[in-house]
């Protein structure tokens, strides 16, 4: 699976990330969340929310894992529009799982990025499935890192 764009996702992704930056004590946010295995794009994209991609993608499992979040606070300002260029880009702060592995070890097949309308609720009925990447990373008890390049995660054209 190439990296992809959520369809539900489509045109929202600046909007949504504006909406948790640019909001002080805004109890919107993002998750990370790592999986063993990913379905085919065309069925992963057609994904409406975070619960139905966790229906049907195994989520990982591996010793010390849980899904990461981050607000406002973690997320750097949205740039201005460029009269010059119709892209515009965000990015999206690296995340690590420390001591990943270990006693469960998981090959991590995927990666996927959510919006969470409400962080003190984390109801995956609600959060909205955005950006989907490749990994190929096998854990063994060391850290694993991942990071989001500003032009590989989202461009608005």
């Amino acid at each position: 699976m190439s990296n992809l764009i959520f369809a539900v996702a489509k045109g929202r992704v600046i909007e949504l990330y504006s909406r948790v930056e640019e909001e002080a004590g805004s109890p919107a946010g993002f998750s990370v969340s790592l999986y063993k295995n990913q379905e085919d794009g065309l069925l992963l994209r057609a994904r409406r929310t975070l619960a139905e991609v966790v229906a049907n993608n195994p989520e990982c499992d591996f010793t010390n894992y849980s899904r990461k979040y981050f607000d406002n606070t973690h997320l750097d300002p949205l740039p201005e529009p460029d009269d010059h260029t119709p892209s515009r880009f965000v990015t999206f702060p690296q995340v690590l799982w420390e001591a990943a592995g270990g006693t469960t070890n998981n090959t991590i097949i995927g990666c996927v990025i959510s919006y969470h309308p409400n962080l003190s609720l984390l109801s995956d009925n609600e959060a909205i499935p955005l950006l989907a990447f490749h990994l190929s990373v096998t854990t063994a008890g060391s850290g694993v890192l991942v990071q989001f390049h500003e032009t590989a995660t989202y461009t608005v054209t």
